[in-house]
């Protein structure tokens, strides 16, 4: 906003509307789902993505490499969602999984 100071609400609130002003249509938005084993993650992507990932039931894991979903539309964005293995999983640990997300996210 004209003649606000920086930090201030009316700053940040102008900053950030340009910078989503600045994101085009056809910009694929990549979100990684996170959380820890059993949450529903691999539910709630398929739920708003269309997918059809393999789910898990209680707390044993299911979820064993990083998954993509099916692309879809979300207020004019193409979206995808990342499906993770879980954190406190029953085969691998916490360390590992965040490697294994760290190791696909720089491929893509």
């Amino acid at each position: 906003m004209p003649g606000a100071e920086p930090g201030r609400p009316e700053a940040m609130m102008q900053s950030n509307t340009s910078a989503h002003a600045g994101l085009e249509i056809d910009e694929e938005i990549t979100i990684a789902i996170m959380g820890a084993t059993g949450s529903g993650k691999t539910t709630f992507i398929n739920t708003i993505s269309g997918s059809n990932l393999q789910v898990g039931n209680g707390l044993k894991s299911c979820t064993s490499a990083v998954e993509r979903s099916c692309h879809f539309q979300l207020f004019g964005r193409n979206i995808t969602l990342i499906d993770t293995p879980g954190f406190d999983d029953t085969t691998i640990s916490d360390t590992d999984i965040l490697k294994m997300i760290a190791a696909y996210l720089s491929t893509t």
